[in-house]
């Protein structure tokens, strides 16, 4: 039945060829107890998503460290962040974990999400709370709140397909991301999928 509905949403975003571009109000909390924020963006078009994280914390930090309590933490002051290309027409997924680039199968059948009885209003839209589970039976910590309005095959930070446009996200590395605003329909170039910071570095030697 999960795997109808994905292909349903496939047929429906292909035929209606709309694009969808989102903004999110994002926070990670690291390990150290730091919470920085972020502006999440999401793209959508033709079976092909991208997401990444700009650095807001930036502007108050600009060379990305941050002193608490006597110790001063490094961060990434790379200005794009997080980028996680999915492209559902080959099923495969490439993202970057600063320094890392990770590249793959998409995993269908290696969870499922179980959709729970909570529902809310999250920015308007109204939403169905769902948390990932592998297929063992481990809770990943991830969780999504979704809506059926916006027919949406992937999520902003999520590798793996979705049952509706994502809300709201929490996964597993701390991060919880918002809406701040959604649009619908406009067409997304397709330079916006191809990023420079995905292309692995050719060996010097």
């Amino acid at each position: 039945m999960k795997r109808l509905i994905f292909f349903i949403f496939l047929i429906w975003n292909s035929v209606l060829g709309q694009g969808i571009s989102a903004d999110y109000d994002c926070t990670v909390t690291y390990p150290n107890g730091i919470t920085l924020n972020y502006t999440g963006k999401f793209f959508y078009q033709d079976n092909k998503s991208i997401s990444y994280m700009l650095p807001d914390f930036l502007s108050k930090y600009p060379e990305g460290t941050v002193e608490q309590n006597g110790v001063t933490y490094g961060f990434s002051s790379d200005s794009v962040q997080f980028i996680l290309l999915l492209n559902l027409d080959s099923g495969t997924y490439k993202a970057t974990i600063n320094p890392r680039i990770y590249e793959g199968k998409l995993d269908a059948a290696g969870g499922e999400w179980r959709i729970t009885n909570e529902v809310g209003m999250i920015e308007g839209y109204k939403c169905q709370h769902a948390y990932w589970v592998t297929k063992n039976g481990k809770d990943t910590s991830a969780e999504i709140w979704f809506t059926d309005e916006i027919p949406c095959p992937t999520g902003f930070e999520v590798w793996n397909y979705v049952p509706g446009f994502v809300v709201k996200v929490k996964t597993p590395m701390n991060m919880v991301a918002t809406l701040r605003k959604v649009t619908i329909g406009e067409a997304i170039p397709p330079a916006v999928f191809i990023r420079k910071e995905l292309k692995k570095k050719k060996d010097s030697n």
